[in-house]
């Protein structure tokens, strides 16, 4: 014998609420990786590090866990061949962007054939 159970308003209601709440983080999480992805490319270990200079430090108005989303432009001085400057936009705390700030010259890692695929050397 079947017994069948239904529903009464409020618990339909909490568990719409619910549904709504899994629904809003998993969209969250998503957009948060998708950012990171964006602003992390991955690098192979075969890549180039190199010096540079702190050209431009500005922020994109995008953050991630409280810590803006920053454009860095950094003049790279190349072992082989001329300098040229590279774009990052990389996640950055407070104290990491004061440090930057403060020093002028970064350690960069990027890939030689393709150069758009670079990240800052953290120091510690």
């Amino acid at each position: 014998m079947y017994i069948l159970w239904v529903m009464t308003f409020p618990e339909a209601v909490g568990i719409l609420i619910v549904m709504l709440l899994i629904v809003v983080l998993l969209l969250t999480r998503w957009r948060q990786r998708r950012v990171l992805q964006l602003a992390l490319p991955s690098l192979a270990p075969s890549d180039i590090i190199a010096n540079g200079r702190l050209l431009t430090l500005e922020q994109t108005g995008v953050y991630m866990n409280r810590q803006p989303l920053m454009r860095i432009k950094i003049l790279v001085m190349c072992k082989y061949g001329g300098d040229f400057v590279l774009e990052i936009r990389e996640v950055l705390s407070a104290r990491e962007i004061l440090q930057l700030q403060r020093q002028g010259h970064v350690r960069v890692r990027y890939n030689r054939t393709n150069p758009e695929k670079a990240v800052l050397m953290k120091t510690k």
